[in-house]
């Protein structure tokens, strides 16, 4: 079954048994979830569906530190992208992370899926981020049948 956005964020909201989103004036659906995991959903062409989260401001150039963190970021996203499929990158000095899925190739269980893993993989980048006081684990790294257990807004 091919899915249009709108259709693609209620199934997922679904799954999950979060309240279904209203797209902003962008046309982009935003859930704030628990322990600072935020997820952004947008589809610029319809076929395509970008899951996305701001990680936060990335390295300042200025600071003395900069480019040492910069290497430390650059080494942990070639690290680990054998393991996580979504994708750092760096807009207008924001750290993001995003990943995109093909609608017209997903189905209900695969887009929850991807969804579950693209929240597992910004858990482990924030706790990278931000270091060890972070959040020790996703929320988002049990089976299907309760991967979101709490409230979220929106």
């Amino acid at each position: 079954m091919a899915f249009n956005l709108a259709s693609a964020v209620a199934a997922v909201a679904n799954t999950a048994g979060w309240r279904q989103a209203l797209p902003d004036e962008n046309g982009v659906y935003h859930y704030f979830l628990e322990n600072g995991l935020d997820l952004d959903i947008r589809s610029p062409d319809g076929r395509t569906c970008i899951l996305s989260a701001d990680l936060g401001e990335a390295p300042d150039p200025a600071m003395p530190d900069a480019e040492s963190e910069l290497a430390r970021i650059g080494k942990l996203a070639a690290g680990i992208q054998r393991r996580r499929s979504s994708v750092l990158s760096v807009n207008e000095g924001r750290l993001e992370l995003f990943r995109t899925v093909d609608l017209n190739a997903a189905d209900e269980r695969r887009l929850a899926a991807e969804v579950r893993d693209f929240l597992n993989d910004q858990a482990w980048w924030r706790l990278n981020l931000q270091g060890a006081s972070a959040a020790s684990s996703s929320p988002f790294s049990m089976q299907m049948s309760g991967w979101f257990p709490g409230e979220l807004s929106f």
